[in-house]
């Protein structure tokens, strides 16, 4: 169905961005779906188990892992074959079933790029049943050493580049001019991959992430970047050409089309895939907005979803795992954003969602992390005032938002500089404000102040969280609400060298181990909430490689033991990484379960572009049900659920 732009009037609103409403113009959305698949979207409904298909990415480099996304009946089996392959002759690379080995739909399959896949073009295959007959659904991909992309080969000298880098460990990317030779000459721009926070294969807009040669300048003309596999600038290992030219960019567009391609419609989650079409050299957007909304528009409850660089064109990305939809969301409104700020128009895509089935909620909680309460501002560690008024704010929201919350679980860095005041501060803010008992989780700067040893500070942290009074002195411990257990970890050392690690002794090892094996064996169905402040290494955001804030010690043994546990919700903090950030959530798979970057109440950090610090307070509510769990993100200093950062985990096995 050919979709045609439509100029309507359209209602000014009063809010910002932020709030989620403004004034826009609408495109008309494409009715079909993409592919066919889903039955249009989900539209009509069948008894049979949902097929689908998703790869997280479509182009790999071999320093990355490979996640595939897949649902089907009992008998699918996913299949990756070489991209020439006959598949009805051809024998598959890498097989697996979708509902065996401790597989099941949904549930990643986890492939080591490096020492699985070679060089080349691929294509992913789900199939109904044995043999290789049944074709269900299809994904092409690529794997890659090293590669640049930019998402046009033209630019105006305001415009934003997108680019998008592959190489390992070392590797960097410079903009030179077309006919320089960067062993004579400094580049005009350049960043590091696996470094700084930047990642292998993802956009970045050149102007924003980029460290600038201060005494070069970008006007028009002929340009390269260029790609080195280590500081030496004779280690060329790509090249990519742009031309940049007179005259200033316009304001952004909206996409001209798009396409939403559901995993299963009916299954409570969003997860799924989009394809935007633009027109105009693409609408001279560089990244897309996309909001949820309703029969009467946008809904200022919800922030937008995370904003997603224009990479290519047309652009296809995926929507987080496991992402929640408000039951109310009819469509999406996208919007095309760049230099100049969001397009006056949008897009509406319809979604075609039918909710899950309705079931019953056992109880709500919460999960905080990183409040840093203060009481010498300005200190070693930099306390401030604002850290406790954004906790007693986000106490306010829990009390206006859900006051039946049975307890607030904080991971980590209770006390900015391990004070015992500030553990009694907190306190004093909880009885205040009447917000739910708390359920501590100990964290780095809760073991700061290392004048004092050890066993000294981890005192506070007994005496505050109920284990003195029960005659118990671990820093692993549990809580059982309603048959449903959560289980958290500390660190068995302080690290007077200034290190941030948790260090996890054989004892607390074994302990998560026999709790796991016996609370999974009394009840397999049921989910177990596991926190610890630090997070495992390429889990969630802010532990990804090039990140360097993941800190569990050792990292591999927690791994392989979390790995026979789907049904664990393992939250984590520390980072402070901001809630709209890549891999927010980290989606069961054959490695891990299910893991959640908590973000900070105190204060939060964003590495879209660079590292900053930016506004904001945000943590969870999490709504556990007879046969799933819903964990919202919330922006305490707005009021907003933070769309992104919305998931719902179903079928906990």
């Amino acid at each position: 169905m050919r979709t045609y732009l439509k100029r309507i009037l359209c209602l000014a609103a009063a809010a910002t961005l932020c709030a989620g409403v403004f004034a826009g113009c609408k495109r008309g959305g494409d009715g079909e779906q993409n592919g066919g698949s889903n039955n249009g979207g989900g539209n009509e409904q069948t008894k049979e188990a949902a097929s689908y298909l998703r790869t997280d990415k479509q182009v790999y480099c071999a320093d990355e892992d490979m996640y595939i996304t897949a649902g089907g009946g009992e008998n699918s089996w996913v299949g990756i074959f070489y991209g020439s392959s006959d598949i009805a002759s051809a024998q598959a690379v890498i097989k697996y079933d979708v509902n065996k080995d401790g597989m099941y739909s949904g549930r990643r399959k986890v492939i080591d790029v490096k020492s699985q896949l070679a060089k080349g073009e691929y294509k992913a295959v789900l199939f109904g049943g044995e043999g290789v007959s049944d074709i269900k659904k299809q994904s092409e991909f690529t794997v890659v050493e090293h590669a640049i992309y930019t998402n046009k080969d033209e630019y105006y000298t305001d415009e934003d580049i997108v680019l998008t880098c592959y190489g390992g460990e070392g590797a960097w990317v410079g903009l030179y001019k077309a006919d320089e030779t960067p062993a004579d000459t400094q580049s005009i721009c350049w960043y590091y991959l696996q470094k700084d926070t930047h990642l292998v294969g993802q956009s970045y807009i050149m102007q924003r992430t980029a460290q600038y040669n201060k005494s070069r300048d970008l006007t028009a003309g002929e340009y390269k970047f260029v790609l080195f596999s280590n500081d030496s600038t004779s280690s060329i290992i790509d090249e990519k050409k742009i031309t940049i030219k007179d005259g200033k960019t316009g304001a952004a567009r909206a996409p001209e089309k798009g396409t939403y391609t559901p995993d299963a419609p009916d299954g409570g989650s969003a997860s799924g895939f989009v394809t935007l079409e633009f027109d105009e050299e693409g609408g001279l957007a560089s990244e897309v907005v996309a909001y949820w909304a309703d029969e009467n528009g946008v809904v200022p409850e919800y922030m937008p979803l995370a904003p997603v660089r224009v990479s290519s064109l047309p652009l296809t990305y995926n929507l987080p795992d496991n992402l929640y939809a408000p039951d109310w969301a009819e469509s999406l409104y996208v919007y095309g954003k760049n230099a100049k700020g969001l397009s006056e128009d949008y897009l509406e895509i319809p979604l075609g969602l039918t909710g899950a089935e309705k079931s019953k909620l056992l109880y709500s909680f919460n999960v905080l992390s990183d409040i840093h309460i203060s009481t010498l501002f300005g200190g070693a560690h930099n306390g401030k005032t604002v850290y406790n008024e954004n906790f007693k704010k986000a106490c306010e929201d829990i009390l206006e938002t859900e006051p039946e919350s049975r307890t607030m679980v904080i991971v980590g860095d209770i006390a900015n500089e391990g004070r015992s005041e500030e553990w009694a501060l907190a306190q004093k803010i909880i009885d205040e404000t009447g917000a739910p008992e708390p359920f501590y989780t100990l964290g780095n700067h809760d073991l700061y102040a290392v004048t004092e040893p050890y066993d000294r500070k981890i005192t506070d942290f007994l005496n505050y969280s109920g284990q003195t009074e029960r005659g118990e002195d671990k820093v692993y411990y549990e809580k059982e609400i309603d048959g449903v257990y959560h289980l958290a970890l500390g660190s068995q050392e302080q690290h007077l060298n200034g290190g941030v690690e948790a260090t996890f002794h054989s004892d607390q090892l074994l302990w998560l181990e026999d709790r796991l094996q016996a609370i999974t064996e009394e009840n397999p169905s049921a989910p177990v909430f596991l926190y610890s402040h630090q997070s495992a290494f390429d889990t969630i955001a802010g532990s990804l490689k090039g990140q360097n804030w993941n800190g569990i010690r050792p990292d591999e043994r927690v791994k392989s033991i979390l790995a026979k546990y789907p049904q664990v919700l393992f939250f984590n903090g520390h980072s402070h990484w901001v809630m709209d950030s890549y891999r927010n959530g980290y989606a069961a798979s054959d490695k891990m379960p299910n893991v959640f970057n908590t973000a900070s109440v105190a204060y939060l950090w964003s590495t879209t572009d660079k590292e900053i610090e930016v506004a904001g307070s945000q943590g969870y509510y999490v709504s556990v049900y007879k046969d799933k769990v819903v964990v919202r993100g919330r922006n305490f200093s707005t009021k907003q659920w933070v769309a992104s950062a919305c998931y719902v985990v179903n079928n906990v096995r």
